[in-house]
C-alpha cells in the first residue's frame, strides 16, 4: 500500500457513499517530547492518541505493518500528535479503525493506492540431524 499525504483533490462522477466518521475530533502536534506514545477507547466512545506519529496511526488504521507502507513525507515518521475524538458510545476498539481512516484522510489529506509489490522473503530451517 502506497500512502502520500498530500493536497491532492479528488473528484467523483458518482455520488460517494456516506464514510463513517468521529463526531468530533481534536488533532494537536505534540511537542512534549514524550515517548512510548498510545492509542486507546476510553468509555463513552472517547477515543484517545497520545504521542504518536502518523505512519503509526496508518498502520493502526489501515492495520498494516510498516514494510506495507511506503511515500510520505518525512515528518509522518518523526512528529508525534494527540488526538481526541468522540465516537458512538458503544464503539469497540477495532470499530475504530474505519473512523481513523476517514480522520486521515480529512485531516492529513491521506491518499491511499494499494499496490501489489514483489518481496523477497527468506526462511531459516534447522538442518536434519544425522
Amino acid at each position: 500500500m502506497l500512502f502520500s499525504c498530500s493536497q491532492m483533490a479528488l473528484t467523483q462522477d458518482a455520488a460517494p457513499t456516506p464514510r463513517r466518521q468521529f463526531e468530533v475530533a481534536a488533532i494537536k502536534l505534540d511537542t512534549s517530547a514524550g515517548k512510548g506514545g498510545n492509542i486507546g477507547v476510553a468509555p463513552g466512545g472517547r477515543f484517545r492518541v497520545s504521542s504518536v506519529p502518523v505512519r503509526f496511526m496508518i498502520r493502526f488504521a489501515y492495520n498494516l505493518q510498516d514494510f506495507q507502507i511506503s511515500g510520505g513525507p518525512s515528518w509522518m515518521n518523526t512528529d508525534n500528535y494527540d488526538v481526541d475524538a468522540k465516537a458512538p458510545d458503544n464503539v469497540l476498539f477495532q470499530q475504530i479503525r474505519p473512523l481513523l481512516q476517514t480522520l486521515l484522510e480529512d485531516r492529513f489529506k491521506l491518499v491511499s493506492i494499494m499496490r501489489q509489490r514483489m518481496c523477497r522473503y527468506l526462511s531459516c530451517c534447522r538442518p536434519k540431524a544425522e
